[in-house]
């Protein structure tokens, strides 16, 4: 090959020119030179295959910018998954606060909850009353009344009545010691603080009004929260 050839020129001007490549390092030299049928066969091997990449000693700076790199990286998965995690109901759902009606009484210390339809609730004051069989006397309590605000003389709808006791009191309406009309009164019980109880009649809701199932479906998700602690 025509590189073999100047190669051997070159090799022999070189011993020419040098005395010392004329002793035993030129047979040194002689043995180094690359043999033309391994040269070959290398050329042919590196069509075949590519040398892998010799590992680089990274600086501190390189290594820097690689984690900077792999941070900001991840940054712009997460802008473009987090989109998706935002669309998946995340738990319990919840009413908008603009939504939410809240009754609140200070002076007995509760809080009652009602659906949406209920804005522009009235509250309506009464007074129960019960004979105490256990110890002989008449006991008697505020009642609040929340009303619907669709309620009319015409068409009235069932009221929340919201019977209030002293913890002495209710102790007596646990015991079934409460009578109205000559028999027992039944209770059932949405809450109590440091110093009331608070219930509503089994018989709130015996008359036939209508409203009187939204009722029993509010009772029934514990919408009473005390304001004081116990």
């Amino acid at each position: 090959m025509q590189f073999d050839r100047e190669a051997s020129q070159t090799r022999d001007y070189c011993v020419a020119r040098n005395p010392w490549l004329r002793s035993g390092q030129a047979a040194t030299l002689r043995a180094a030179r690359p043999d033309p049928s391994l040269r070959k066969e290398r050329l042919f091997k590196d069509d075949n295959q590519t040398a892998p990449l010799p590992d680089l000693d990274m600086s501190g700076a390189d290594r820097r910018m690689k984690v900077i790199l792999g941070i900001l990286t991840l940054a712009m998965m997460w802008v473009v998954i987090s989109p998706v995690f935002a669309g998946v109901p995340q738990g319990k759902a919840t009413a908008p606060s603009g939504d939410a009606v809240e009754y609140r009484n200070t002076k007995y210390g509760f809080a009652f909850s009602l659906p949406p339809g209920w804005k522009g609730y009235t509250i309506v004051a009464d007074k129960w009353e019960a004979s105490d069989a256990q110890n002989g006397v008449v006991e008697r309590g505020p009642v609040v009344s929340i009303r619907h605000p669709g309620w009319t003389e015409e068409h009235p709808w069932q009221d929340i009545p919201i019977m209030i006791f002293t913890l002495a009191q209710w102790e007596s309406a646990e015991h079934s010691n409460l009578y109205a009309g000559g028999s027992a009164i039944g209770f059932h019980e949405l809450g109590r603080n440091r110093k009331y109880a608070f219930a509503v009649s089994s018989r709130y809701n015996e008359g036939e009004v209508p409203g009187r199932e939204e009722v029993d479906r509010i009772l029934q998700h514990e919408p009473l929260r005390p304001l004081w602690s116990k």
